[in-house]
């Protein structure tokens, strides 16, 4: 991962002084928000780690100088064999619906279970959505999942029929690229979930020179306004 820009202590000299040693603070606060963030998820299946930048004249705009990017890396794919544990082995999202406000979004966290009535939802309860847009549901659900459903890499479920043991598909997973169109690739993985990508020996070394600006800037800003408050006291004497 490539170090994160950071403003420098010395920057609080100029300018505004005790202003662009507060934005300065700030701006250091705000990276290392990111940082606790990706550690705080790590252990989230599908979390993209967010890489914060800071941008030109940060010093000035304070936090707002602050962007974050999400990163696109995949994380590690780790077996499982849970029949209902998915993976993507390419970019791209499963479509997820809120039950209660039928709000549709996206996520990497393939870990999906099987409800009473047959729908198909994230362990948060979502639902989760097949190519048409609508909520996948097995009907005749067979009583041994890991025998008795398949997904392939296209992510077309299949279900057995116990009489016959012969398979008969009854949906597709809706697989979508950021902006929610189908994705150009789709490689689905059964009984995998894909780790966060966040590597914690980076976000740990990332934190290392933002607290040690941080403290440097502390310490102008103190300075500035111990000085501040000498001059306003001498200004009362006169």
């Amino acid at each position: 991962m490539g170090s994160v820009p950071v403003i420098q202590a010395g920057v609080s000299y100029y300018g505004s002084g005790l202003g662009l040693s507060i934005n300065a603070m700030a701006t250091h606060m705000e990276v290392l928000k990111g940082h606790a963030d990706n550690i705080a998820n790590f252990g989230i299946p599908g979390y993209r780690k967010e890489t914060p930048h800071v941008t030109t004249f940060a010093e000035y705009l304070g936090p707002n100088g602050v962007e974050v990017s999400k990163s696109n890396e995949i994380g590690r794919l780790r077996q499982t064999n849970l029949p209902l544990d998915l993976a993507l082995a390419e970019e791209g999202f499963f479509r997820v619906q809120d039950a209660k406000t039928a709000r549709v979004s996206q996520t990497r966290d393939g870990r999906f279970m099987l409800q009473k009535d047959g729908l198909m939802t994230t362990i948060t309860g979502q639902y989760v959505l097949n190519e048409l847009g609508q909520p996948i549901r097995i009907t005749h659900a067979p009583s041994d999942l890991k025998k008795g459903l398949k997904i392939d890499e296209h992510g077309i479920l299949s279900v057995m029929d116990e009489s016959s043991g012969k398979f008969s598909p009854v949906g597709r997973l809706s697989v979508v690229d950021e902006a929610g169109q189908k994705a150009a690739k789709i490689d689905v993985k059964q009984g995998f979930i894909e780790d966060s990508n966040v590597m914690l020996q980076d976000e740990f070394v990332g934190i290392i020179p933002l607290r040690r600006h941080f403290e440097a800037n502390r310490q102008v800003f103190m300075i500035q306004n111990d000085n501040l408050s000498k001059l306003i006291s001498e200004l009362g004497r006169s």
